[in-house]
This record gives C-alpha cells, sequence and structure tokens, in this order.
C-alpha cells in the first residue's frame, strides 16, 4: 500500500499546478513526490472530497460563472487517472448561492451536498457513476429561524453563512455549521430526496461554529468554533446538548486568532489555530462531560487553515495558507517532529489516503 496526499492551492498555479494536485507520500521521511494535477486551471478550489474507490474527486469551486450579474459557485467532479496521472474533468453543475465552500457525499454516494458560506444555504445535487446531476433541493436559512429565539436571531449583525456539512449514515442525518447564526442545524432527506430541518443547536453569540467531527460511538459530537477558538462536546441522543466547552488558546495569548480545522486521532481532539499558528491539543472524559487541554505543537508556518493525519495516527501533514507550505511531521501521542516541507501557494485542503 502506497500513501497518497491530495492537495489545493488557490495561487501561482502553473502547468504542474492547476489547482488540485496528487503527490506521493513517503510518511517516513515526509518527502513529497509530485504525482498528477488536473486537465484545467481551477482557480479557487477551497474544498475537496474523494470517493471511497478513489477513482472520482469532487470539489467546490468559487466565481465559476455569473448567475443574475452576481458571482457564482459550482461543484465538480474529476476522475482519477491513476495509469496516466491526470485528474481529468468529468463534469460540473451550478450552485445557485454565493461562496461554495464544503461538500459531502452521503452513505452511498448518489448524493452531493454543498455549504455555501456567502448566502448560507445547503444545496443537495443528484450523484450518478461519479456525474454530478443539477441541483434537486436545498434548505434556505429562513427555515432556521422557527428554531431560534428572537435574541438567537436578531439581526443586528447576524447571517447565515453555511460552513461545514457532513452526512451521519447511522443516524441518517446530515450536520452542517451555520458560522453566521452561531448553530449546527441538522436535517435529513424525506423520502422525496428533499432536505428537512429537524433540529438546530444553538452556541454562544458570536463563536461562529465552523467545523465538527464525530467520535466513534456516535454518541458525542466535537464543535471547533472560529471567531472565539473554543472547542465544545455535544452530546447526542434524542435532546442535542452542549456538555462542556474549553478555550483553544493559552491564558496568556494576546494576539488575534482564528480556530479553523479539526480532527481525532491518538486518542486526541486536535484542531488547528490560525494567527497562534498551532495545533492544539484536547481530550474529552465521558464519565465527567469534561474537556481538558493537553497543549500546543506549532505550525511552523503561518495560518494553518487544515491538517491530516494518516490512517496510523503516526503522520501529520500541515497546511499554512499564508506562508505556501506544507510541512510534514511525525507524530506522538501530543508531540509534532518535523520531518520534511514543500512550498505550495495558498493549500486550504489536504487528503491522504492508501491505495
Amino acid at each position: 500500500m502506497k500513501k497518497y496526499l491530495f492537495a489545493d492551492s488557490l495561487k501561482n498555479h502553473d502547468e504542474q499546478n492547476r489547482g488540485l494536485l496528487c503527490f506521493e507520500l513517503d510518511s517516513a521521511t515526509g518527502a513529497l513526490t509530485y504525482r498528477m494535477t488536473c486537465d484545467r486551471d481551477m482557480p479557487f478550489p477551497p474544498y475537496f472530497i474523494i470517493s471511497k474507490d478513489q477513482e472520482t474527486l469532487y470539489c467546490v469551486s468559487r466565481n465559476s460563472a455569473s448567475l443574475d450579474g452576481q458571482p457564482q459557485s459550482a461543484v465538480s467532479s474529476f476522475h482519477i487517472n491513476w495509469e496516466k496521472n491526470l485528474l481529468e474533468f468529468k463534469n460540473g453543475a451550478a450552485v445557485a448561492g454565493q461562496g461554495a465552500c464544503h461538500l459531502c457525499l452521503n452513505e452511498d454516494e448518489t448524493m452531493l451536498f454543498v455549504a455555501t458560506f456567502g448566502t448560507g444555504t445547503v444545496f443537495a445535487f443528484p450523484v450518478e457513476n461519479g456525474v454530478i446531476g443539477q441541483e434537486s433541493s436545498r434548505l434556505e436559512p429562513i427555515a432556521v429561524k422557527k428554531f431560534l429565539s428572537p435574541e438567537h436571531y436578531a439581526a443586528d449583525d447576524r447571517q447565515a453563512r453555511s460552513h461545514f456539512v457532513q452526512y451521519v449514515p447511522e443516524l441518517k442525518r446530515l450536520f452542517y455549521c451555520d458560522h453566521g447564526l452561531d448553530c449546527v442545524e441538522i436535517c435529513r432527506l424525506d423520502e422525496n430526496k428533499k432536505l428537512v430541518l429537524d433540529d438546530v443547536i444553538s452556541f454562544p453569540k458570536g463563536s461562529s461554529p465552523r467545523h465538527l467531527v464525530f467520535d466513534q460511538a456516535l454518541d458525542y459530537c466535537y464543535v471547533l468554533a472560529e471567531k472565539s477558538s473554543e472547542l465544545y462536546a455535544v452530546e447526542l441522543g434524542e435532546k442535542y446538548k452542549i456538555v462542556d466547552g474549553i478555550s483553544m488558546l493559552p491564558a496568556d495569548f494576546e494576539g488575534s486568532t482564528k480556530a479553523a480545522a479539526i480532527k481525532l486521532g491518538g486518542g486526541y481532539i486536535m484542531g488547528s489555530n490560525r494567527g497562534h499558528d498551532s495545533i492544539f491539543f484536547a481530550k474529552f472524559d465521558k464519565t465527567s462531560k469534561k474537556l481538558s487541554g493537553h497543549g500546543w505543537a506549532s505550525s511552523l508556518g503561518q495560518v494553518p487553515r487544515d491538517f491530516e493525519l494518516t490512517a496510523d495516527g503516526k503522520f501529520m501533514v500541515i497546511a499554512n495558507q499564508d506562508s505556501d507550505d506544507l510541512q510534514m511531521f511525525s507524530v506522538d501521542g501530543n508531540k509534532l517532529t518535523k520531518l520534511n516541507e514543500a512550498a505550495l501557494g495558498g493549500c486550504v485542503c489536504v487528503k491522504i489516503i492508501e491505495r
């Protein structure tokens, strides 16, 4: 089995970098060997995912066309041609919202869900053999209003901004983070495959939930709040309940920072801090229902937008957006040891696969 690192790039494009790239990864040394890019330029692909069979890559992109005179987003699919070392464009579909920023598939990969930051709408698209169909359903921000108190939904500085979507097959629910309304929204597909909002988890005003992860038992999820740089533990069940929250920053930190990505590995919950430029390590005790901090590791770069671990948890890559680099580390608990680095302009999403 070989390891491969997929990454996006928002700038400095050339013949070997058209916005989406793949490298062969030596996790022992952190060395990257260039493998492929896409067959057309993708100017702003902020997030992508890879199908279970590792044959298709789906990505969102922004400002790819014009809709009623306004910048528009799109979702695209690429065939990963391992023999030709090429990401071959299959097709794309317009997203009728601004700022598409995240996407996910359902369990059998027949539905694709897209979050839009600019308009706050979540969209659903049918998928067949890696080909994306036209939009089949959407969930508008107005649907959230009946679940929130008037105070929470006050119009002074509140605007829906969907930032993250994840479908959980075991729960048959789609969870998405609303960065602007300070909540996580839970919806389902009805018998006609239309999105229906079921519930909303409200977070403190100004916290801005950005991303979340689920523990293996699916009895808790952990939510990273961008603006407050906090980590929350949410108990799942018939009712969703926030049971604890802690800061992701040292008590004496005085600079400006925002949290970005969250992952699980090695018994830790990990989150990246942009500004403090670190990876924060935490643990959750299910008996006491308390979170505890377990230190920080430097990202060795500026603005760690995303990071990824190998399946065995012994290797981590950090994408530092503003210093235009990938930093490779070996992982031992909450300790990171640098192995290597590579230049890559404006990387904000990384994925590691084995095949």
